[in-house]
């Protein structure tokens, strides 16, 4: 016979009241378990997502492939005081970790272990910066090389001119970092000669910071009075103003003729007198660069209906197959190259990087006004014309290229600031010819900067009432709605 205790307990169970409470109790402790589950398992997955307005924290396509061709362990080191770290960096060097196994981070706190500095020889730094509180050391296990980054090489900077205001910050950390694996996974260290002694142009300081983040060793000569330095790769002539003279003509055919495959990218266009003795250069490879400015009549190849400002472009070749995007060239100005390869050696080969419409003309004399065409004095050419070519001089001795020329007859070719350089391809394009120059597609890493706006999202006009009605109407109603439903069915038991 049973006892009351468990007829009421058995009761109990039976009570309606009981079996919901119990229902929805149990229910309350199937969702809390499901959700501590699903949040286990997004913990596991290596994947996160950037809701940052500019992308700050995402790694792009080319980051990728130097990650994926990697063999060697890389360490990078944060050397932060704690409560000193920059959030934005540690968490794009994240997706570096979370994208490769080979990448591994760990934290140094200066203060914490002040003799830090030991860890890391001198002799194997490859930048010329000392490892201080604030910077990221990035190392390669296998070279024992590294690298040390500053805030400066994540953060660029630029000012309204006549001003010291800052018109815009750019976000150049995943540059900065690539950089730097690929420079620590090599031993080599190119070494790049800038021409001198007749008014040449600087490299604009963006593209010169994308330089030093390649590590190249880059140096002035002036050819009057010095040679070109044992084992300088590629000799850049950045819009010079007026010639050289015998003596430098011949440094720079002797460069062009050794056994090391010395190269040379002409960036000309700026000349204000007879230039003879680079004629005779390029001569020697059948190239005559003329003063006849392109002038487009297809509307699509110009920028804001100037026909002088070519918008064309780039074409595929080895010397731009490493370019991603689809932006064009900007060639204001620019003007016509000929070459003529039916009279060079049949080891020289020609390849043409843009070309204008076979709508375009050519002047030797500039335009204003309407730019009409003159049919007395102009040109004209089925093919289009060319501004901007490749040479290679290809010795079959030696298996390999004994002389490369990148050729540009534009004198806008290098453009200044930021923004321009976001909005065409001119700089990518300059990149990967140096790359070509030197045979070494691993240098052509270029990353365009980011514009440092905010951390988070906006919302539009629309998005904004859409995210005010949901929280305000549509969510406000369902729980309502649950509520009164739950309300409903608790008053028939």
């Amino acid at each position: 016979m049973k006892s009351k205790f468990s007829l009421k307990l058995t009761d109990a169970f039976r009570d309606r009241k009981f079996k919901y409470s119990g229902t929805a109790t149990l229910l309350v402790v199937c969702v809390v378990v499901a959700t501590l589950l699903i949040n286990l398992f997004c913990s596991l997955i290596p994947w996160k997502l950037d809701t940052t307005a500019n992308k700050l924290y995402s790694i792009s396509n080319k980051t990728l492939s130097v990650l994926n061709r990697l063999e060697d362990n890389i360490n990078i080191h944060f050397v932060y005081q704690a409560g000193t770290e920059d959030v934005y960096v540690m968490e794009l060097i994240s997706r570096y970790a979370s994208a490769s196994d080979n990448i591994s981070t760990n934290m140094i706190d200066p203060v914490a272990n002040p003799k830090f500095t030991e860890m890391f020889a001198s002799d194997k730094n490859k930048s010329s910066t000392v490892p201080t509180s604030g910077s990221v050391i990035v190392e390669s296990e296998g070279t024992g090389l590294f690298v040390v980054l500053t805030s400066q090489d994540f953060y660029s900077y630029e000012y309204e001119e006549n001003s010291l205001a800052i018109k815009q910050t750019y976000y150049t950390g995943e540059q900065a970092v690539t950089g730097a694996i690929a420079a620590v996974t090599t031993e080599e260290t190119y070494k790049i000669a800038l021409l001198t002694g007749h008014n040449e142009d600087s490299i604009p300081a963006a593209m010169s910071d994308q330089l030093n983040k390649m590590f190249f060793e880059v140096y002035k000569v002036d050819l009057k009075v010095e040679d070109i330095q044992s084992g300088t790769d590629v000799l850049i002539v950045l819009q010079p103003e007026w010639d050289i003279d015998d003596v430098e003509y011949a440094k720079i055919a002797t460069f062009l003729e050794t056994d090391t495959a010395g190269s040379v990218m002409f960036i000309m266009g700026k000349a204000t007198a007879d230039m003879k003795n680079f004629d005779k250069i390029f001569s020697n490879y059948q190239l005559e660069l003329t003063n006849d400015v392109i002038y487009e009549e297809d509307s699509s190849k110009c920028v804001g209906g100037m026909k002088y400002n070519l918008y064309l472009d780039y074409l595929a070749s080895d010397v731009t197959s490493k370019i991603s995007g689809n932006q064009k060239l900007f060639l204001p100005n620019a003007k016509r190259i000929i070459a003529n390869p039916d009279l060079a050696k049949v080891t020289t080969y020609y390849t043409d990087i843009a070309v204008s419409s076979n709508k375009a003309w050519a002047s030797s004399q500039p335009k204003s006004g309407t730019m009409d065409y003159d049919a007395a004095t102009d040109f004209t050419s089925k093919n289009g014309f060319v501004p901007m070519m490749a040479i290679e001089d290809y010795d079959d001795s030696l298996g390999s290229s004994s002389s490369k020329l990148f050729v540009v007859n534009c004198a806008n070719f290098m453009l200044s600031n930021e923004a321009s350089l976001n909005s065409y391809a001119n700089d990518e394009v300059f990149y990967s010819a140096l790359s070509w120059c030197l045979d070494d597609d691993a240098t052509q890493i270029t990353i365009t900067p980011k514009y440092y706006l905010t951390s988070t999202h906006g919302l539009s006009t629309g998005g904004v009432y859409a995210f005010g009605i949901v929280l305000g109407l549509v969510l406000p109603l369902a729980i309502l709605g649950g509520g009164l439903a739950v309300y409903l069915k608790r008053r028939h038991l």
